[in-house]
């Protein structure tokens, strides 16, 4: 705990909930030195925070803690939406056809005071983040970053199809 006077260097008016998960902390280019660190909340938000690991003083450390995607009550507060996130993402970064590389951040909702409950719609998630990999990300404006992920956003992947099933994913 802190004391009276601590002050917080960077207020983040999005995180309105309870951090459970524990972070994913992202080295990006292998030098054991943590680049961005990802976590989950209980309104079904995913953060990422960006490392500025050339930083000068320690007020300067973290850049940014930016949103990517809303996708529990704080997308839209129903019983149906009370998403909640209680575990570490998985984080992977990809590169695309074309050459284009993305971090894949893996999350899995779930109620757990209420594992029973049939009324909200659980899920696992997949979410895309193109910024992850930018060069410029520690100089870029933050409305140059993609914007916020919500439930809407994503397309549902049907394990029952056969055309699923016969091809993969």
């Amino acid at each position: 705990s802190g004391s009276s006077t601590d002050t917080g260097a960077l207020q983040v008016t999005d995180m309105k909930y309870s951090v459970p998960t524990a972070p994913n902390v992202v080295d990006l280019n292998g030098d054991g030195i943590a680049d961005a660190i990802y976590f989950g909340d209980l309104g079904g938000q995913i953060f990422r925070a960006d490392i500025n690991n050339f930083a000068s003083a320690k007020a300067d450390l973290v850049k940014r803690v930016r949103l990517i995607a809303k996708l529990g009550e704080s997308q839209s507060a129903t019983t149906t939406n009370q998403r909640r996130f209680y575990e570490k993402p998985a984080v992977a970064l990809f590169t695309d056809a074309s050459g284009k590389k993305f971090a894949t951040v893996a999350q899995g909702s779930g109620y757990r005071s209420r594992p029973l409950n049939t009324v909200t719609d659980e899920n696992f998630f997949v979410v895309f983040d193109y910024d992850l990999p930018r060069a410029d990300l520690l100089t870029a404006a933050t409305s140059s970053l993609q914007d916020v992920v919500t439930k809407d956003n994503l397309v549902a992947l049907d394990l029952n199809s056969t055309t699923v099933q016969t091809n993969g994913v």
